[in-house]
């Protein structure tokens, strides 16, 4: 299921990116941030609802089997005409593929938006599991 993150899931997030520090250091920026306290992910959180509410930005909770499997979001950050698929998949989860469904089907909802002609699913190449991602649904 995806779902949008809700600010009353501050501890929900903040759980599974405790349990992943190690795994998405590597390749997420932002992980160089972490920890927050919940005060600063209920704010994180409240900032990502009101993007939303403004046409912005969707934030989205992987959930599977009751559980976080990961993150994942629809961002407009390459221009009016393009979203950029972000992902991350909870260590828990890997290998299973959850993040091909997601990028998958945000993808495809990407382009039903009107106006949208690209989605683009930037990633680190030194990154091989995510790099097969993009390549899996025809793109490089």
């Amino acid at each position: 299921m995806l779902r949008r993150w809700l600010i009353g899931d501050a501890e929900l997030l903040q759980r599974a990116l405790s349990e992943n520090v190690e795994h998405l250091r590597p390749w997420m920026s932002w992980m160089a941030e972490e920890p927050q306290d919940l005060e600063h992910r209920r704010a994180i959180l409240a900032r990502w609802e009101q993007e939303w509410h403004d046409g912005g930005d969707v934030y989205l909770a992987v959930i599977l089997n009751g559980q976080v499997a990961g993150s994942s979001g629809l961002h407009r950050r390459r221009g009016p005409h393009t979203l950029e698929i972000g992902y991350w998949t909870h260590v828990a989860f890997l290998r299973q593929g959850v993040a091909t469904r997601v990028a998958r089907l945000l993808t495809n909802t990407a382009l039903a938006v009107p106006g949208i002609r690209s989605v683009e699913s930037p990633h680190d190449h030194a990154n091989a599991a995510s790099s097969h991602i993009p390549q899996s649904l025809g793109s490089k």
